[in-house]
């Protein structure tokens, strides 16, 4: 977060290049980079040609700006996929959301996509976006739009994204009600087992879309406490240590001689 690339530059947050093979950024969270020059502000990711995967990352508040380069245009605030011959691009469960650009009209200010490399246009790149959450000025049908662009579209494939204020905290958790908790696809490519803080990556059966997973409280035997505690359940984040017992927690009283720690505190009897 806050990084910045002057003059010329590409990717204010990360720039990264793959002349082959897999490119893959995930669970990574961007917010408040800027880039004079090309584009970029969060990231910018360029492969000739091999496959660019983006999963599960979170770029917000990022912003490209031409001012004193000599493009006289910069793209994608949020990120920019260049893929510079034949490559492909897999973006699966990001956001990208309130990002900037100050290049009037189609510039993608959440996500650029370069997909025509190829100058003779014999060669198609395959672009495949899924599950994400973009600007509410994303045309997500024809791509050509001031959140979305997508420079070629013969190869390109989209479904279940979503255009919506995620409700991300500062720290970039999402808050209950959130229209990116189980939004995401569970068969996206290169699927973290974890979240960005190496919490569990599915916590209700569809992971969610971006970089965090919004913990819910897995309490079995319903007396308030969770394992893994976390602190949606109603008597805190304490973590339950017999959790198919009600009589077992952190709040149990453990005055009976019975050999058992009833309030979990790692002593039995105590």
């Amino acid at each position: 977060s806050g990084n910045r690339s002057d003059y010329y530059g590409s990717g204010g947050g990360v720039s990264a290049q793959s002349n082959s093979g897999r490119l893959t950024l995930t669970n990574n969270t961007f917010k408040d980079n800027y880039v004079y020059g090309l584009g970029g502000g969060g990231a910018f990711v360029n492969s000739a040609y091999g496959t660019i995967t983006l999963t599960n990352n979170t770029f917000s508040g990022n912003r490209a700006d031409f001012y004193n380069n000599p493009y006289g245009y910069a793209y994608g605030g949020g990120a920019y996929v260049f893929l510079s011959t034949m490559g492909a691009a897999d973006i699966y469960n990001n956001i990208f959301y309130d990002n900037f650009t100050n290049t009037v009209g189609n510039s993608g200010e959440d996500l650029y996509i370069y997909s025509n490399g190829d100058p003779n246009d014999t060669i198609e790149t395959p672009v495949n976006l899924f599950n994400n959450d973009l600007g509410l000025n994303a045309n997500l049908v024809t791509a050509m739009s001031e959140d979305l662009v997508v420079t070629d579209i013969d190869k390109y494939s989209q479904g279940n994204n979503i255009q919506a204020d995620c409700l991300l905290t500062p720290d970039f958790h999402l808050q209950a009600g959130s229209l990116c908790i189980d939004a995401g696809n569970n068969s996206a490519l290169f699927l973290p087992g974890t979240d960005f803080e190496g919490e569990p990556r599915i916590m209700n059966g569809v992971v969610d879309i971006g970089a965090d997973e919004f913990l819910v409280c897995l309490d079995n035997d319903s007396d308030g406490y969770g394992n893994p505690g976390d602190a949606s359940c109603p008597n805190g984040s304490a973590t339950d240590c017999n959790d198919s017992d009600a009589s077992i927690n952190p709040g149990a009283p453990d005055s009976i001689c019975n050999g058992v720690d009833n309030d979990c505190d790692g002593t039995p009897d105590d």
